[in-house]
Formats: C-alpha cells, structure tokens, sequence
C-alpha cells in the first residue's frame, strides 16, 4: 500500500468516530434533557442529511478545479467548528444550525477524500476502499457504543487527536501536479448525462434504500414481534457484521484484483443484500431479522467498494471528485425515498418489500454496466 494512503485512512477513520460520536448522540440528549422537541430532533437530522448528502456536489467541484488537500482541510474545519458549536449549544436554533455546519463540512470534504483514496492506491483501489470502508463502520460502532458513553460532551477533546492525525496527512501530502496535456472541459453535472454511470448512481441509490430500513423499518419490524431495545442495536450489528466480515475475507481470500472477481463480487453483494432486506420484511421470530441484517451487511461490503473502485476508473481523471459527489446525492436519494415510502405507507415490512424490488430491478437491468466493469476494474 502506498504509505501516503496511511495518513488519509487514519485521519477519515478517526473524523468518522468523532462524527458518529457526537452527531447523533448529542441531539437524543438535549431532547431526553427536555429543551428539545420530538419535532425539533427530526428537523435536526433532515438538515444535517440534506447537507451531508448534498454538499459533495460543491465538495466535488472544488477539489477537481483545486488542491484536493485543500479542500479536505476546508471541509474538514467547517466540520469541526460545527461540533464545537454543537457540543456549546443551549437552544434549539443554535443546534440546528450546528448540525447543519457539522453536514456541510462533511459533504464537502467527502469527495476529496475518496478522490484522493483512488488515485494514491492506483491499482489496489478495491483493497483501500475496502479499508476506508471498514474504518468508517468502526467508527459508526465505537463512537455511539464506546466515545460517548465514555466522554460524552468531553468527547470533543478527541479533536486534538484528529488535529495530530491531520498534521501527519498535510506533512505526507503528494505535492499536487498539473498535466501539461490538454483536457476537456467537464461541466458541474457531466455526470449526470453518463448513462453508465446513472446506472451506477440506480444501485448505489438502492442499496442504500436498503440499508436505511436499518434505522426505520428494522426496529418497527422487531417491535412488532415483541422485542424492544435500548438504543438501535441493529445498527451497531450491521457495522460488527461489516468488521467480522472484512478480517474474514482478507484472511481467506488471496485472490488478486481482477476484473472478472470484481464483477462476481458486486453480484454477490447485491444478491444478499436483497435477501437480507427480504428476510428482515417476513420475520416472524427475531433470528429471522438477525440473519437478515448479517446478509445486508455482509451484502453491501462486498458490492460497495468495488463499485466505488469501478467509479474511480471510470471518471475522467479531471473529474473523479465530482463523480463521487454524485454517488452521495444518489444515497441521498435512495434513503430519502425509502423514509418517505415508510412515512406514505407507515409499513415497515411493505417498504422493505418495495426496496427490495427497486434493488432486484436495478440488479437484472445492469449489462451494460457488466461490460464496463469487466473491461476497467
């Protein structure tokens, strides 16, 4: 692995923790103390996802026209001002206003970071999304499970690590270089006019209408048969399958990247993720939705690395930055949906049936896309 991909990793990991740690904690607690209103959480969590999801579009903009480091720095401040400003808030406004800080230095700094991922590990970019993904899922497990608990608001002084990590990305960041061959000029929305690409932006969206149910439906669909917990834990066995699931396979599997194990990988993944989800939508006993979170979960870390490696070698190099911001309006998309289907039919079991099928649709429509991946993963 190129040791220049080192501090990237570590760095985003760490953001990742210090993210899940204060984000979604910090509003439950203000709400639980009483001065924030059941609405008023709601509203915090629909700015926070509308920025976090739809600012990589200006994050991916500015990293393809400037230093990619650059870019990361600036989301990455924003993002921090924006949890010191959350953890120091005493009002309703002041929070939401935080949160939507908190998404908007997220979302930008995003793309630069998967950009810069794909062009440091060159041919190993599957192996290094797959790690970058594997860190963010940790982070999603140990911040609600292990930071809060721990530091609850003290947690911010983690920021003093995150600072270190960042000074170690700066001092090994590769000096930026400019091609001296002439390129085409790609618009903002280029993307959006790539058919191959709309057909990775279909899955992406649909996995991830899958993998929302996690927050929604899972929880009403475990209710419903009599087990209520503290706390989601659905979530946090989604990210301890994910964990499990990638030391299994890098202990097993000695497979080198190639196109046709891409391929066979994404189709797995799509495939238990579709079984996963279903089983969730017929459980009649608990065991039922345990399976189906663990095939989700196992589903989506095989399919979503190599579609993000596929995405790294299909954008033009003068626009990688801005194709990954798509993939996050598409997640966007595709949860966004899938929560109001669920608040239009109030079916947690129908709207897991549905996503389903959006994933089935997409999975069997995708030849082209086959070809793509095969002739350039």
């Amino acid at each position: 692995m190129n040791p220049k991909l080192r501090p990237l990793l570590v760095f985003h990991g760490l953001d990742k923790l210090l993210f899940f740690a204060i984000s979604p904690n910090l509003p439950y607690s203000a709400w639980k103390s009483g001065w924030l209103s059941e609405s008023q959480l709601a509203l915090f969590f629909v700015i926070q996802i509308f920025c976090y999801r739809l600012f990589p579009l200006v994050g991916g903009y500015l990293a393809d026209r400037f230093d990619k480091y650059r870019v990361i720095l600036f989301g990455s401040v924003l993002q921090a001002s924006g949890l010191a400003f959350l953890c120091a808030t005493t009002s309703p406004v002041q929070l939401l206003i935080a949160g939507g800080i908190v998404g908007m230095g997220g979302g930008i700094l995003n793309p630069a970071i998967y950009a810069s991922i794909s062009q440091l590990a060159n041919t190993h970019s599957e192996r290094a999304f797959s790690i970058h993904y594997l860190l963010i899922n940790l982070g999603s497990m140990l911040g609600p499970l292990l930071i809060w608990p721990l530091f609850a608001n003290q947690a911010l002084y983690l920021l003093i690590i995150l600072a270190g990590a960042f000074c170690w990305l700066v001092a090994t960041a590769p000096p930026q270089t400019r091609s001296d061959t002439p390129t085409i000029a790609i618009s903002w929305f280029s993307p959006s006019s790539d058919r191959i690409f709309l057909q990775v932006l279909a899955l992406f969206a649909s996995i991830w209408a899958c993998y929302t149910m996690i927050f929604s439906s899972v929880p009403l669909i475990s209710s419903q048969l009599g087990n209520q917990f503290e706390g989601n834990v659905w979530l946090g066995l989604n990210s301890l399958t994910v964990l499990c699931a990638f030391f299994w396979s890098a202990w097993r599997n000695k497979e080198p990247e190639n196109n046709a194990t891409a391929w066979r990988k994404i189709i797995i993944g799509l495939n238990l993720t579709i079984l996963g989800i279903l089983c969730a939508g017929v459980a009649t006993h608990l065991l039922l939705v345990v399976l189906g979170i663990v095939l989700l979960s196992i589903g989506e870390l095989m399919a979503i690395p190599p579609l993000y490696n596929f995405v790294s070698k299909h954008a033009p190099v003068d626009a990688r930055s801005r194709y990954f911001g798509f993939t996050w309006v598409a997640g966007a998309v595709g949860e966004a949906g899938a929560q109001g289907l669920l608040w239009a039919i109030a079916n947690p079991r129908m709207v897991c049936f549905i996503s389903a099928g959006i994933l089935i649709v997409f999975t069997l429509s995708n030849r082209s896309l086959r070809q793509q991946v095969e002739a350039k993963v």
